[in-house]
């Protein structure tokens, strides 16, 4: 939660504060972490978390869904590490690949685009945005 709070909090802060942003987080992930798709890959540097990805593949879809680094870890190389990791675990035999990304998160939806994801379609809030790419296509850059 620190990770995205602080990364959130720059790019699109609720303006709720972080106690009541940490009780609504933990409200809405906490049910998805126990599901049994789930996954989550934590990135560490000497056993100090410094980022994390969360995502899920079902019978269509590898859909990821949190992906977040602290700052003084961002742009450095680690993004393509775990992209090429995620190549070599990932057996991609789904189609698509999706992402969600709020619509003031410049950085996160060029990096969607960058993979190769299109922009489908707003969400009623208008505040998010769907994305679906090629799931083979995207992971065959890092393998």
């Amino acid at each position: 939660f620190e990770i995205l709070f602080d990364n959130m909090n720059e790019i699109a802060p609720s303006g709720e504060g972080k106690d009541e942003d940490r009780r609504v987080w933990l409200e809405n992930v906490s049910p998805a972490l126990d599901k049994a798709p789930r996954q989550l890959i934590v990135i560490s540097d000497s056993g100090v978390p410094v980022g994390f990805f969360m995502y899920y593949v079902n019978q269509t879809t590898f859909m990821m869904e949190e992906i977040q680094f602290k700052k003084p870890y961002q742009g450095i190389g680690l993004f393509r590490q775990l992209y090429t990791l995620l190549g070599q675990i990932i057996k991609c035999d789904v189609p698509f690949v999706e992402a969600y990304a709020h619509k003031t998160n410049l950085r996160s939806r060029a990096i969607l685009s960058h993979l190769g994801l299109e922009e489908l379609e707003e969400l009623p809030d208008k505040k998010i945005s769907h994305f679906r790419g090629d799931c083979d296509k995207m992971l065959d850059r890092y393998r």
